[in-house]
Formats: C-alpha cells, structure tokens, sequence
C-alpha cells in the first residue's frame, strides 16, 4: 500500500530531507536558492517540488521505486542525444530522486 499512496510526500520530515538534498545540489552546481521550495502536485507515481533559484525556477522530482529507473534513463538518453529530453542535473538513486 505506501508504494502505491506514497503517503510519505507528504511527511514534513520527507519533504525537509528530500528538498535538503536538492537544494545541496544545486549549491554545488553554482545556484542560489532564492525562495522556499513548493511542492507542485502529487500523484500515485511521483511527486514534483518546484526550486526557485537566482537563475529561474528548477524541479525535483520523487518517484516510487516501481518507476525508479526513470533516475537512471533520463541522463542516459540525454547522452545518447535524445532531443526531447532533459538531463537531470543530479540523480539519487537510492531514494529514486
């Protein structure tokens, strides 16, 4: 049943964790964070947190571990050359972020 609800994106200490982690990574990369975190929707499959930076809006996404592999295909199709698809500028695997 949690991999289904996801109940846990709605945990404040979840959205804490997984912002903290998004919003390290952006740092590393050179972006300020210039505004709080929103999380945009919720669904079944994943969740989505829209980052405000110095450089315009980034996204997070959370996925449940049944369409984890999306963290790992979406940089691999990027380097293949794809057009239609965005890099992610960092992947957590573990968690499926």
């Amino acid at each position: 049943m949690t991999d289904v609800a996801r109940p846990t994106w709605k945990d404040p200490a979840w959205f804490i964790a997984f912002t903290g982690w998004a919003t390290d990574e952006l740092a590393t990369l050179g972006f300020e964070v210039t505004g709080e975190p929103q999380q945009t929707h919720v669904r079944p499959w994943s969740t989505v947190v829209r980052i405000p930076t110095d450089r315009g809006p980034f996204w997070a996404k959370a996925m449940r571990p049944s369409t984890s592999h999306e963290a790992r295909l979406l940089p691999a199709m990027g380097g293949w050359g794809v057009e239609a698809v965005i890099a992610p500028l960092a992947v957590e695997e573990v968690h499926s972020w």
